[in-house]
Formats: C-alpha cells, structure tokens, sequence
C-alpha cells in the first residue's frame, strides 16, 4: 500500500516543471518488475537493506540490482557474511561492478 503511494506521487512529480525529491520505499521484488521505472526516477543515493538478499549474483534479484543506476549505493546487512567469499563479490558488484575484476 504505501509502495503504490510513493509511486503516484512519482508519476504525478513528473507531470511538475520543477525537480522535485522524492523518497521511495521499495522492496527487491519490485525492483525486479519496475526497474526501468526506478532507473527512470534518477536515483541519486540508492540503500539497500538487508542485502543478504543479493548475495548469491546468479539470481535475478542481483542482476536487477546491478543494473540500477545511482550516484551513490549502501549496503546494509545485519546477517554476517557466511560461508563463501563469493557473497561478498555478489553485493560489492552490486555497489561498484568495476571494483572486482569477473570471475
């Protein structure tokens, strides 16, 4: 609900001849199905939360993440990097692709 709150007042905000800033609130699940939109929007500072989310880079969450264009990025995690190395590559490709080189 107020997902689609933020998004009309994304929609009505271009129909105004000034800039206006906006928060959006979106979970990984709509970034997957409105990424054009988001990228759109002209994201300047982009967090994501609970970034775990990302952490295995084969999945369709991390792809769309990492085609999001922003001036800046944050990752958040509470959840300690398990495991394998290749999760913390999944979120740093996420927050700088050209930071590590392909695998």
């Amino acid at each position: 609900m107020f997902g689609c709150f933020l998004w009309f007042l994304f929609f009505f905000s271009s129909l105004l001849p000034l800039r206006v800033s906006l928060l959006f609130i979106v979970n990984y699940e709509t970034i997957l199905r409105d990424r054009i939109a988001i990228n759109n929007a002209g994201i300047d500072f982009l967090i994501l939360d609970e970034a775990q989310r990302a952490k295995n880079h084969e999945t369709k969450t991390a792809a769309s993440l990492k085609l999001l264009e922003a001036k800046h990025k944050l990752a958040i995690t509470g959840t300690p990097i398990e495991n394998k190395l290749i999760d913390v590559y999944s979120i740093m490709g996420i927050l700088n692709s050209e930071f590590l080189s392909p695998l």
